[in-house]
Formats: structure tokens, C-alpha cells, sequence
């Protein structure tokens, strides 16, 4: 959901700020920075902006989106905020606002933006979806599902609207029209683990057997929400499946460490006398959260089982404090220090809890007038009951779900997210062809210091002319062929602005075409691709045939034109220099490749990427013949196959598409398996 806010204001952005963006060197370097996810490096750059001219809006807007990236959102609706009052008429701050307020529980707020967002393009989905959301946040469901009603009139064949109101319908407490519209999207999309979570809950708030079979199978279509798990655990818990309740509750604790799944794991634990174990869970739950007083009256039950009496009476002590006439507290108190001989404190314990119940009706009237004066101040004054596990675990669908309902159901929930995590801690665990993959080109392969290992591709990444060029210039890190590039840290940041300095003052007294290649992949880490060109040709000019430095100037220039592909969604006269310019970029970096191949006809990559560089510009039929030029250097070429396999399907070409899919699934893209189904079922 985060990276589609991201998206989604790119391509609105166009006609808004280009023509600043296109005269602000290092604004311009932050948005790419911003594109390709390195957050921390893009603040950095628009941080600069504004110190030198704070009056812009734009810096502030991207800084935003860039925190709503790291999690900032209070942060975010702070800069968001900022520009606004700088340019009241930029609807994509109100958009992202409106997005941070949704995640800091700002509904009213947040349904003002996208109200106001709507002003400026009052048929766009995204804020309409948004808002709907807010509204039934603020429980308006007449208004959220108005707002459904004109989503279904924009897009009438849109099956997700199926969802959305049997997600309204679930909130809104009409548990029949809630399932009915839920299993009329599931008959033709089975494969929605948000949608079969959905439904177990409505058949676990009836107590029907079914909620099993459908948390099955949310968990088998990839849930990654620790709530399917903690109900899933509770109800073979209450099939006498202890074992694997067990490992449902340790497996919703490595999604995101759970404070329930701890919870309901001490206490099973504890049921099945695993005190000192059951004491771990609960000591967890307590410092994550030290207002859980049920956590603590079951972890001082445990310590007075295991005789730690001591701690026992630390935690009743606690607990009386917050309810002081809490009866069971001072009879197990009683208890305790009879079997510490203490008979007095066991007496006055039991005269507490006696004179409590004998005076009840007086103090329930008294609590009755101390809460009505000051109500809902931090919580009622309620005894701990510890019994409502179920409950808990369905209400929290609240906060850790809606984020994920309030998404386009066809993307399932954040597949950003989805990718980096998984339940199992073997990423191939189970029917992979189950765990959502989005259709998307693997990346092209490029020079960088860092790369993801991944020991289930196939793929030689060795290239000898690489090999050779690193063997010669001896550096601190080698150069590596990759297409999982890891995300900047502050460190990695701070390491190549200093080494681009560094380079800069030899480059100044020995200019040389390593020293200028060099620098280059340096700015092109720190997403400052105009200065990597420059060097770049630089390089080239000094050395002509530097195969190395034509190739990583094709890859940087296909970083740019992606960019600005985002500019060419509309197609009105004052987009015509954009495309323009796009056009200019495409063949810049397509005569790259070609030098690159002509003077290196057995380097694959060259093809490979070649080949997206022409499906960038949709020519799919070229970019085929590349894609196999590069297999047939390279027949355990994953990514090509998989690549190749996407753009046979994009042409009709059914049975070599998924033949490719099939080998790029064998060579270890899993996520393969899951488009040959999904594409099989349409």
C-alpha cells in the first residue's frame, strides 16, 4: 500500500512540478532516489532543497512520502502539512496527508483531504477507495458505501468491488450480505487470503466449523497477518490440537511478534505445564505492553504454581493498584501466605477480599458514579478477565488488517511486504504457486558494490571481462553483476559521498577513465544519474572500447527512462516534449546495448537487458528474440526465461509463454508458478 502512494503521486505529479523538477538539479536526484526505494538518501537530498529554498513545496510533499516509506507518518503529516501551506492547489499533499492520517487514526481528518484531493479530479479511484475507507473507519457506512456505488459506476466490470462491500458489510456488522458478496468474489478468485480471513471470521463469530477450513486456506494463499494464525491456533486449541496450536502461535510471532500470540502461547503453555516457559511468553507480553493486566494476573498465577511466591505477590500487588477491589487478587494472596506460614497477612488478605464482597453493592455504585464522572478516561475499571482470547484476536483485525482491505484485492495486500516475507523460514515451504507474484519484468542486471544473495536462482552472475577488470583494479569491494540491489543505508550514504570526494581530487590532478567509471558507479549509488552520465562519457571518450562503462551508462540511462515513463500517462499536447524526450532517452540507451553487444557479442547481460529496455517501449516481438539471444548464451538464464515467458503472454503466445514460466520456475523463481495459475484460471 505504501509503495503504491509512491506510484500513484509519480505519475500525478507531471504536470505539476516538472517543470521545477527539470531545473532542480538535486530536487530531481531525491525523486530518483525516492523512486527506487533508497528513502533515507532521498530525505537527504530534499533536506538540501529546502534548507537552500525552503519556500518550495515539492521538497517537502516528497520528504513525505519518503517518511511514510520508513514509517514516519506523524513526520510525514508534518511535511505534507508544510506544503499545502505553501500551494494549496497541489491535490496529490492533500492525497498523501489524507494517506498518513489514515495510519494515525485521523479519520475525519483524513476524509477532509480526500475530499479535498476530489476537488482537483473528482473520477479518481484511488481517492475515492481512500475515502471510503475513512468513512467506515468512522463507522459512516451510508457514505463509504456511497462512495463503493460510484466506484462500481466508474468501473462496472471491476470484480473487486465484490470485496469492498462485503468488507463494508463485515464492518457494518451485516454478517449475511457480508459473506454472500465475499464467496461471489472468491468463485473467481480463490486465491485472496484477505478474502478467506474474512470469511473466517464470520463464521468464527458464529462458532461455525467452516472458520477452520477458510483459515487454511488464507494461510495457504500466503497471509502474512498474524491474526489467521492466532485464530487458527485457538481453534485447535479448542480441537485438543496442542502441538499445533503451538506452532500457529510461534509462527504468528515471526510475522510480527504478536502480543496476543504470546499471550495465547503462555497461557497454553502454562495449561500444559510449561510453567517456566509459559512465565518467558508472558514476560514478554508484560514488556511490551505494561497496562495488560490479564497477562499479569496469569503470569502471577504461574510464579505462585512454580512457588516464586515473591514475584507472585509483586504482580497482585500491581494489579490491586489498578483494582483495588479485585476479590480473586487477595484470596490467592491468602493463599500464598499460608503456604509462607505467614498467617497474619494470610488473615488480613481474606478479611480484605470478605469485607469486599460483603460491602459489593456499595462499591459497584460507587465505581458506578466515579466512572460516570470520568468516562473513558484510560480504560474502564473492569477486574482482569483473561478469558476473551477469540475476541481480542477478531477485534485486532481492525488496526493490522484495514490497511490491507482498504488495497486493490487483485494485488492481495502489500506485495512489496509479501516479497520480502513469509511465514516459513524456507522461502520454496509449500504451494509457492499459491503466494501471490506480481506481474512484473525482473530487472536489469548493473555494476554495484552490494548485492542480495539468493541461493536458489540459478543464474552465473560471472562474467570474465568483470572478473578480469576487478582482478586489475584493485579496489576495496569488487563489482558485481546484479539485478537485487540492496536499499542505501546512512552508512553505505555517507561511504560514497566521501568516496566521490576522494575521487574528485584525483580525478582533478590525474584524470584517468577508471577514476571517472569509477565515480560514476559512485553517483549513480547515490541516485545521481545526470552526474554518472556525465563521468560516464567521459570515460568513453578517453577510452572508447570500455565495454564496462557503455554498459552501465545504457543501464543508468533505462533507470531515467523509467522515470520518465511515470510522465507519459496523459497524451495532451503539453505532454508532447515529455514523450519526446522519452523517445530521446529509448534510443540513447538502446544504442548503448548495441555498442555494448558489438563489442562484446558473448555478454548476455547486455542482451537481457537490451530485451526490457524494448519492452520498456513495448516493442515485444524484438524483445523476445533478445531474451533468447541471452538464453542461448546462458541456457540457466532464470530471469530471461521469466522475462521472456511475461512477453509471449503480453502476445498471445500461450504455449511458449508458460513453457518459459515453467523453466524460469525450475531455475528458482518461484513466483513463476503462481502467474502459470493465475494466468490458467482466466
Amino acid at each position: 500500500m505504501q509503495k503504491k502512494i509512491v506510484t500513484y503521486i509519480f505519475l500525478c505529479c507531471s504536470a505539476f512540478a516538472s517543470a521545477q523538477l527539470n531545473t532542480d538539479r538535486i530536487m530531481s536526484i531525491g525523486r530518483n532516489a525516492l523512486y527506487f526505494d533508497d528513502y533515507v538518501l532521498a530525505i537527504q537530498y530534499f533536506n538540501q532543497v529546502i534548507a537552500v529554498k525552503p519556500y518550495l513545496y515539492e521538497p517537502y510533499m516528497f520528504r513525505g512520502i519518503a517518511k511514510i516509506q520508513l514509517g514516519d507518518f506523524a513526520g510525514a503529516e508534518a511535511d505534507c502539512s508544510q506544503a499545502i501551506r505553501l500551494n494549496p492547489f497541489v491535490p496529490q499533499a492533500y492525497y498523501a496527508r489524507g494517506f498518513t492520517r489514515l495510519q494515525l487514526d485521523k479519520f475525519t481528518e483524513a476524509e477532509i483531504d480526500f475530499n479535498k484531493a476530489l476537488e482537483f479530479n473528482p473520477e479518481n479511484q484511488n481517492l475515492i477507495r481512500s475515502r471510503m475507507y475513512a468513512r467506515a473507519q468512522n463507522k459512516d457506512y451510508d457514505k463509504a458505501f456511497a462512495d463503493l456505488d460510484a466506484l462500481e459506476k466508474l468501473d462496472p466490470k471491476n470484480r473487486e468491488w465484490l470485496y469492498e462491500r462485503g468488507r463494508l458489510c463485515f464492518f457494518n456488522k451485516d454478517s449475511a450480505a457480508a459473506e454472500q458478496n465475499l464467496l461471489q468474489y472468491v468463485e473467481k478468485d480463490s486465491t485472496n487470503s484477505s478474502v478467506w480471513s474474512m470469511l473466517a471470521l464470520l463464521k468464527i463469530q458464529t462458532n461455525d466449523t467452516a472458520a477452520l477450513d477458510y483459515l487454511n486456506r488464507a494461510i495457504a494463499y500466503g497471509s502474512d497477518f498474524s491474526g489467521d494464525y492466532i485464530n487458527r491456533g485457538i481453534l485447535n486449541v479448542r480441537r485438543l490440537k496442542y502441538m499445533t496450536a503451538l506452532e500457529d502461535y510461534g509462527y504468528a510471532i515471526g510475522l510480527d511478534g504478536s502480543t496476543l500470540a504470546y499471550y495465547n502461547r503462555g497461557l497454553l503453555r502454562a495449561s500444559l505445564g510449561d510453567n517456566n516457559n509459559a512465565i518467558s511468553d508472558l514476560n514478554i507480553v508484560i514488556q511490551q505492553d505494561s497496562l495488560n493486566y490479564e497477562a499479569r494476573l496469569r503470569r502471577a498465577l504461574v510464579f505462585q504454581t512454580l512457588r516464586q511466591y515473591d514475584s507472585a505477590i509483586a504482580d497482585f500487588n500491581i494489579i490491586l493498584k489498578k483494582y483495588p477491589y479485585f476479590v480473586s487478587a487477595y484470596r490467592q494472596m491468602a493463599i500464598i501466605y499460608d503456604a509462607r506460614g505467614d498467617a497474619r497477612n494470610a488473615f488480613l488478605a481474606r478479611e480484605k477480599a470478605y469485607n469486599i464482597e460483603k460491602n459489593r453493592e456499595k462499591i459497584k455504585n460507587q465505581l458506578a458514579q466515579n466512572t460516570q464522572s470520568a468516562e473513558n478516561a484510560d480504560g474502564d475499571d473492569k477486574e482482569p478477565a483473561g478469558d476473551n482470547v477469540l475476541s481480542l484476536a477478531v477485534q485486532n483485525v481492525n488496526k493490522k488488517r484495514e490497511s490491507f482491505f482498504s488495497s486493490n484485492a487483485s494485488q492481495k495486500i502489500d506485495n512489496e511486504k509479501n516479497k520480502s516475507e513469509n511465514k516459513y523460514s524456507d522461502p520454496l515451504r509449500g504451494n509457492v504457486q499459491d503466494k501471490y507474484a506480481d506481474i512484473q519484468l525482473e530487472k536489469n542486471f548493473e555494476l554495484n558494490y552490494y548485492a542480495k544473495s539468493d541461493e536458489i536462482r540459478r543464474t552465473p552472475t560471472y562474467y570474465i571481462e568483470l572478473d578480469k577488470f576487478n582482478k586489475e583494479n584493485k579496489t576495496t569491494n569488487d563489482l558485481k553483476l546484479t539485478n537485487r540491489e540492496l536499499p542505501m543505508t546512512e552508512a553505505f550514504i555517507q561511504t560514497h559521498f566521501a568516496q566521490i570526494e576522494k575521487l574528485t581530487k584525483e580525478i582533478a590532478t590525474h584524470p584517468t577513465a577508471n577514476l571517472y567509471f569509477y565515480r560514476a558507479i559512485d553517483f549513480a549509488l547515490v541516485k545521481d544519474f545526470t552526474s554518472a552520465i556525465e563521468d560516464l562519457n567521459r570515460t568513453l571518450q578517453i577510452q572508447p572500447k570500455f565495454t564496462l562503462a557503455a554498459f552501465e551508462r545504457a543501464n543508468i540511462r533505462y533507470k531515467i527512462l523509467e522515470i520518465s515513463a511515470t510522465q507519459l500517462l496523459d497524451t495532451d499536447a503539453e505532454h508532447a516534449m515529455a514523450q519526446k524526450q522519452y523517445q530521446h532517452d529509448a534510443e540513447l540507451l538502446l544504442s548503448d546495448y548495441d555498442k555494448v553487444i558489438a563489442d562484446a557479442p558473448d555478454f548476455c547481460f547486455a542482451y537481457f537487458n537490451r530485451a526490457n529496455a524494448l519492452c520498456q517501449t513495448r516493442n515485444f516481438a524484438e524483445a523476445i528474440d533478445n531474451y533468447t539471444h541471452a538464453i542461448t548464451l546462458e541456457p540457466n538464464f532464470a530471469e530471461a526465461y521469466f522475462n521472456r515467458g511475461i512477453a509471449n503472454l503480453y502476445l498471445s503466445n500461450e504455449t511458449q509463454g508458460l513453457a518459459d514460466l515453467s523453466k524460469a520456475g525450475e531455475l528458482g523463481i518461484a513466483g513463476a508458478y503462481n502467474l502459470i495459475k493465475r494466468y490458467n484460471k482466466q
